[in-house]
């Protein structure tokens, strides 16, 4: 009896605020990864199509936006995971079987 107490008033709890942290550093992770998406294709795009520039504009810009292109793809690819944020909490191996036991 004592046992279903301590996990429902202490333990659950403190796995709900992991989940919940987990969830908006993964959240934050995607929204900073789509804003470095997003002013890539927009240099590119730029860089390509726009006509009312000068030629040499046009190059440095649409080799902004390849490098712009190459860093986001960088950062998406080594995006912050939640566990890494989370990883120093006292509940996290509490947390981190809870959610293998889901799977």
């Amino acid at each position: 009896m004592a046992a279903k107490e301590i996990y429902s008033d202490i333990i659950y709890p403190e796995i709900k605020l992991l989940n919940n942290k987990a969830s908006a550093i993964k959240k934050s992770s995607i929204l900073k990864t789509l804003k470095r998406v997003t002013v890539s294709i927009g240099a590119l795009s730029y860089g390509l199509c726009s006509s009312s520039i000068g030629p040499s504009f046009q190059s440095a810009l649409y080799g902004l936006g390849l490098m712009a292109a190459y860093d986001s793809a960088q950062y998406a690819s080594t995006a912050i995971k939640p566990e890494s944020e989370i990883r120093n909490d006292n509940f996290y191996f509490l947390w981190k079987v809870s959610r293998k036991s889901k799977h």
